[in-house]
């Protein structure tokens, strides 16, 4: 068993209204806090302690653009490290791993307060690109080891045409550790799953299961998923592509969870921030008040109007390395939401289908997108947690 069953036949709780003052921007890596909530922005104690979150100092190069009129759309680069450093000696994700510097995880987190919209792209970890001066192409979870932050920006930037204004750095250890402080983050499972190369194996389905730090790393990191379907087990076969848009939903939960935990409660405000101390890292640019001011004029987003998008990409392999080719044509109106492009255009992201209704998955070997089987998201009018 690798949670808790909130509801182990799948009944969860009718979706409950949410008051105004309940609604907020709180937004992870899918691991972490860039925006904290407006309603302690009169406290001293809270401007002193986001204060003291590590920043990291990088130089303001191509595609870096810290300096942002108030009020305007910002980029947010929300960094995952394939590091194992500080977990469990007994924890799964160690398994053949050590203090590698590789990216897991590389999501944009768009906040445009004018027209109260957030929306997040996920760059998956085997996409072929050039990373900057090379001109060669390499997996682009390579350009931060090649040069920290500073070369991933870049490399977005060269790539995509995606400016980044800001940025937040977190390893596995911090992302289990904000996981277990929200007391585990609830999702939907229409049927069993696992992965066993990162330790996924969730049986109570269907229904509405809690994973606490350690399952939901193995969660988040699963590119190998199976679900058990009339007792066969069928993988996803869209490998990091499926991850990311688990990723996304993940986020999404994460989020109602934190806000239906009470974020906005000083105390839990206090823990919130005492864990970023510990396990995050932001650029120098980004400012207290800021974070406030970004809150405050997002205060009506609720998650579920969280937008997510995942670009198009078909397998190859080149060489002995398995990656992921991006379809540039059809990934442009995407990046362009990014670019700040046409921001007030209608868009339609690219999300999940409900667990119900889904028929059973199947081993069609698609990738450029994955199965609604395979991201774990409960009925209509169902909400876990």
């Amino acid at each position: 068993m690798t949670g808790s069953a909130n509801s182990a036949s799948g009944n969860g709780s009718a979706k409950p209204r949410r008051t105004r003052a309940q609604r907020s921007l709180i937004a992870f890596n899918i691991f972490i806090v860039v925006a904290c909530l407006g309603s302690a922005a009169g406290l001293t104690w809270f401007k002193r302690e986001v204060t003291s979150i590590p920043r990291l100092s990088i130089p303001i190069e191509r595609g870096f653009e810290p300096e942002v009129p108030k009020g305007d759309a910002k980029n947010y680069l929300l960094v995952g490290i394939d590091n194992a450093t500080g977990l469990r000696g007994d924890d799964p994700v160690r398994n053949g791993r050590g203090t590698s510097q590789l990216t897991d995880t590389i999501m944009i987190l768009r906040v445009d307060p004018i027209y109260e919209r957030a929306a997040i792209l996920s760059l998956p970890r085997d996409l072929y690109v050039r990373i900057p001066p090379d001109t060669r192409s390499y997996k682009i979870n390579h350009a931060y080891a090649f040069g920290g932050i500073s070369k991933l920006i870049e490399t977005i930037y060269v790539n995509f045409g995606i400016p980044i204004h800001h940025y937040a750095i977190v390893d596995f250890a911090g992302f289990e550790n904000l996981v277990d402080l929200l007391d585990g983050v609830p999702m939907y499972f229409p049927w069993p799953a696992q992965d066993t190369e990162t330790g996924l194996y969730q049986f109570d389905a269907p229904g509405c299961i809690t994973l606490d730090g350690s399952h939901a790393l193995a969660f988040a990191r699963s590119r190998h998923l199976k679900v058990q379907v009339n007792g066969e087990w069928v993988e996803d076969s869209s490998g990091d592509i499926g991850r990311a848009r688990r990723q996304q939903e993940f986020m999404r939960n994460a989020m109602r969870k934190a806000i239906n935990r009470g974020a906005r409660n000083p105390i839990t405000l206090s823990n919130l921030i005492s864990l970023a101390q510990k396990n995050v890292q932001l650029d120098e640019f980004v400012s207290v008040q800021e974070l406030i001011d970004v809150s405050q004029q997002m205060k009506e987003f609720d998650p579920d109007e969280l937008e997510t998008y995942t670009p198009p990409a078909h397998n190859a392999w080149v060489g002995q390395q398995a990656v992921l080719i991006l379809h540039d044509a059809e990934a442009h109106p995407i990046f362009d939401i990014f670019r700040g492009i046409d921001d007030d255009r209608p868009v339609v992201p690219s999300a999940p289908q409900t667990a119900s209704g889904l028929s059973a998955p199947s081993n069609d070997q698609t990738t450029t997108s994955t199965q609604s089987a395979f991201i774990p998201a409960p009925p209509e009018g169902i909400e876990c947690g």
